[in-house]
Parts: structure tokens; C-alpha cells; sequence
């Protein structure tokens, strides 16, 4: 089981980046052109990504899901490349302070000042008209492959993205079978957070799990969107953000093989939020979901 505690691993707020870059680590026999084709298929391109090193998706065309460890962008760009400029940062629930990235909230809404109508929206995931409740959620995803959207650096899971690596910024999509659902980062469990390792292909005996799209997160990836589909006729739904990477042997460099990415689920009062926040969402426009917040193994 994936279970990081705090004794183990340690977050790092990174800042923002001068020069921003593209998003994930692929597999190193795929193109990053596979990559870039998923997340141009609805409704993967809601995926965007803000200035300030951080990704979102779009849930309705003025508003804008993302974590909120981060920080306050000023500008958000779709998948398409049409941009629009950030008015108004709300976090949940009430304060940054309280939205860090292992807390279980690190939540944010950005408001756009202008609609972007070129790509879809992300849609929001049912519980009354599905049936399958919040604590149904967490269970049914355990197992399931997700598709992840990111708009970080760009690397492979044989030699990974060092810490300071800049470069042409792109939005990638990715997929990775969450291999377990909540973690203690070192003050209880926190339910509501998913975990998948970044399983290398080429490995003796490659892991059952590997996807075709195999990927892990890195540095500046921080608020992209988890999606998964539960095969309940809603399609694939955007259920978190993403909010941490682990560094297990402390050197910096992210993205390698083996590696953890972990991402936030949209708890029931996240929703509430949402849905009290964006005004008259529907069913195409939202669910949940940069310098993105990393852990690394304490040094002895």
C-alpha cells in the first residue's frame, strides 16, 4: 500500500518559475505527441494552465479549478491557447492558510474576466442522479485508471526533471491506475487523497499496473485535474487536484520511475462550495479538480 507519512517525505513550496514549461514525465518509449492528442480529446482540453506555475481546468467558461497552495495567478490559458485574465482568487475553506497541500483542501476558484467558449468544460460528478455517494467515490477509484491533466515540466521516467529545469511551456495528458485512496502525512489519516506510482515499463518483469500513457507528476503541476470515468454513464468526470510528488531518494530530480503522485478528491463540503461559488453550474460545467507542491524523503 502507498501510504507517505511525514516522517518519510517533505513538502517544499516551489515558486514560481521565470520561464514556465511543459506538463508531465512520459514513459520514455512514447512521443510527447501521444500525450498532447489525449488532452486534446473532450473533455480532457477544460485542461489549462495559469502564469504563476500552476495547472487548472475549467469548469464553467469563466471559472477555473485549481489548488490553492500555490498561490494568486493573473492570467489563465486553455488547451486551445486562448487566454483570459484572472479578477478574483477564493479559497477553500475561507483561507489559504487552511488549503495547504496536506490538508485534504487545497482548493481554489479562479474567476476569469472573460468567457472562454472554444474548448468544453469540465463536467461534475452526479452523487444524486448516479446514486454513488462521496464514500462511494473514494471507493470505487481505488483500482481504477485516471487520467491525469498537467501543464509543468516536461521530462521521462528514466532520468526525470531536476528541480530547476525551465522550458517551453505545452498541457499534457497522462493516465495511471490509483493504487490506493487516503494517507497520514503525519497528524491522522487524511481520506480524501489518491496515490499512483510511476511504474516503469521497461523494468525486469514490468509491473502489471503500467498504463499505455503511463506518467508522473513534476515540479509546477500542482492544481491539474484527476479525472476518472466510473462507468456509470456520466463519462469521465473531474474528481481533484493534483497537490504533491514524491522524491524518495532526495535528489531533487522528479518525475523518475517509481515515484508517487498524489492528488486531493473534491470532498462534499468542496462541492458545496463550488456549487455555491460558480453561478448555476451544470452538468457540463464542473467537477473538481505549478510550481507544484513536492515531498522528498527526509536526508539521515
Amino acid at each position: 500500500m502507498l501510504r507517505p507519512t511525514v516522517s518519510r517525505l517533505l513538502p517544499v513550496l516551489l515558486a514560481a518559475a521565470s520561464v514556465p514549461a511543459m506538463g508531465l514525465s512520459i514513459r520514455d518509449d512514447r512521443t510527447f505527441a501521444q500525450y498532447e492528442t489525449q488532452v486534446n480529446t473532450a473533455p480532457y482540453s477544460a485542461a489549462g494552465q495559469f502564469n504563476n506555475s500552476q495547472s487548472g481546468t475549467l469548469i464553467n467558461s469563466t471559472w477555473v479549478l485549481g489548488c490553492a497552495h500555490v498561490g494568486t495567478p493573473t492570467t489563465f490559458t486553455a488547451s486551445d491557447g486562448t487566454t483570459a485574465s484572472v479578477i478574483q482568487s477564493i479559497y477553500f475553506p475561507g483561507s489559504v492558510s487552511a488549503s495547504n497541500a496536506t490538508s485534504g483542501n487545497d482548493f481554489a476558484l479562479f474567476q476569469l474576466a472573460a468567457p472562454i467558449n472554444t474548448v468544453p468544460t469540465a463536467s461534475l460528478h452526479d452523487p444524486v442522479a448516479t446514486g454513488v455517494s462521496y464514500t462511494d467515490l473514494l471507493t470505487q477509484i481505488d483500482g481504477l485508471t485516471a487520467v491525469y491533466t498537467t501543464s509543468g515540466e516536461t521530462g521521462t521516467g528514466d532520468v526525470g526533471v531536476p528541480l530547476a529545469q525551465t522550458g517551453t511551456r505545452d498541457i499534457l495528458a497522462g493516465t495511471n491506475i490509483i493504487d490506493s485512496v487516503g494517507t497520514d502525512f503525519g497528524d491522522g489519516v487524511i481520506s480524501n487523497v489518491a496515490l499512483s506510482d510511476f511504474d516503469d515499463p521497461n523494468a525486469v518483469g514490468p509491473p502489471s499496473g503500467v498504463t499505455n500513457l503511463e506518467m508522473g507528476l513534476v515540479n509546477r503541476d500542482s492544481g491539474g485535474g484527476l479525472w476518472v470515468d466510473l462507468g456509470n454513464g456520466e463519462g469521465p468526470v473531474l474528481i481533484g487536484v493534483h497537490s504533491l510528488v514524491s522524491d524518495p531518494d532526495g535528489d531533487e530530480i522528479f518525475g523518475e520511475y517509481g515515484q508517487l503522485n498524489i492528488s486531493t478528491v473534491l470532498t462534499p463540503d468542496a462541492y458545496n462550495w463550488i456549487n455555491a461559488t460558480v453561478p448555476e453550474p451544470t452538468s457540463l460545467a464542473l467537477l473538481l479538480t505549478g510550481g507544484l507542491m513536492v515531498m522528498r524523503r527526509r536526508r539521515p
